[in-house]
C-alpha cells in the first residue's frame, strides 16, 4: 500500500514506513495512536496496530 501511494508523505504515510522499519528490523509490534489514546491503544482497543 505504500508503494501504491496509499499513505500520503504529509499524513500517515511517514508514520506508516516508519512501524514497516522497525517490524523489518526485528520489532515486534508497533503501533500508531495518539498520546490521548494510548492506554486504549495498548489494550488494542484503537489505533493503527502493526505485527508481523
Amino acid at each position: 500500500l505504500l508503494d501504491e501511494g496509499q499513505f500520503p508523505k504529509g499524513s500517515m504515510g511517514p508514520k506508516v514506513q516508519a512501524c514497516v522499519n522497525f517490524i523489518e528490523q526485528g520489532g515486534a509490534q508497533a503501533i500508531i495512536t495518539s498520546i490521548d489514546h494510548i492506554q486504549d491503544a495498548l489494550l488494542g482497543k484503537t489505533g493503527t496496530h502493526f505485527k508481523k
